[in-house]
């Protein structure tokens, strides 16, 4: 089609519809009688409102010309996605028609063995069509390829995610651990003075929650924008980040942090004045 106010057109046979399992909003499905006829065309959403209709009920019956020819609109079709499920759905007209037809799809239980299936059909393509080579394609794997990419993009992300997790960890142990260094005299004093485990996790627990704060309302959003900007509107159809979704790797790091602080709060509240002092 032409950019602007083309359709893509289809020619196909009576049994598409159920094949495919396509569903038809208004109107009816072609018949053998239609095939003959050849002026009948089923028409699918984005057609329809390229046309110029809203409802799929009114367009049922109206007159519209294509190749020189008056077709009789019978059906609306919802939209389908033909290419990727990345694309816009194209305002596509169906028409019945032999004479064009150069695919054939085979629908096959997956129980069964595909090779045995392809072998079958090569048989009896080469019965009808001796001297060409037949082709063909799994729909599963066609399907699958258009989002190869992503699959990979999502996996090194994820790689990449983890590892940020494991080496932000590590930075906040050593960062722990400088600051107990820093304090150990405090420390002491505070056990020497009644301070308990609770009493030592607090300590440290303060030193690090602003940090913490900070680094979640930055982080938020700009991993809402970034997902959102290069990953969901790839694609025409596709969910809505929730806030939980925001929410949840937020606390799953706060947990993380809190192990963190009170394994070395348990560490710095065993240690014993005497050797607080030496360190000192």
């Amino acid at each position: 089609p032409s950019s602007g106010n083309g359709y893509y057109r289809t020619d196909i046979d009576p049994e598409y519809t159920g094949f495919f399992k396509a569903k038809l909003l208004a109107g009816r499905d072609f018949t053998e009688l239609d095939r003959q006829a050849g002026d009948k065309l089923i028409v699918n959403l984005k057609a329809m409102y390229r046309i110029g209709y809203n409802d799929p009920n009114e367009v049922i019956g109206k007159i519209v010309i294509a190749d020189n020819k008056e077709y009789t609109i019978i059906g609306v079709m919802d939209d389908m996605n033909y290419f990727s499920v990345k694309s816009e759905p194209m305002p596509t007209i169906f028409t019945v028609s032999d004479w064009s037809q150069k695919y054939l799809a085979v629908k096959y239980d997956s129980s069964t063995d595909l090779n045995r299936i392809i072998s079958d059909v090569e048989t009896s393509f080469h019965i009808v069509f001796p001297n060409n080579i037949p082709d063909y394609i799994i729909l599963e794997d066609k399907v699958a390829s258009t989002t190869q990419t992503d699959r990979t993009f999502a996996l090194i992300f994820g790689i990449a995610s983890f590892l940020a997790i494991v080496i932000s960890i590590i930075g906040i142990m050593g960062l722990i651990i400088i600051t107990i260094n820093q304090n150990l005299k405090s420390l002491g004093i505070r056990k020497v003075l009644g301070a308990n485990l609770v009493t030592t996790f607090l300590f440290l627990w303060r030193l690090f929650y602003k940090q913490f704060i900070i680094a979640s309302v930055v982080a938020l959003p700009v991993a809402y924008y970034c997902f959102t900007r290069w990953v969901l509107e790839k694609y025409i159809y596709h969910v809505s980040i929730s806030p939980l979704q925001l929410i949840l790797p937020v606390i799953v790091i706060f947990f993380i942090l809190m192990l963190v602080i009170l394994v070395f709060s348990k560490k710095a509240f065993s240690l014993k004045m005497a050797n607080i002092l030496k360190m000192e």
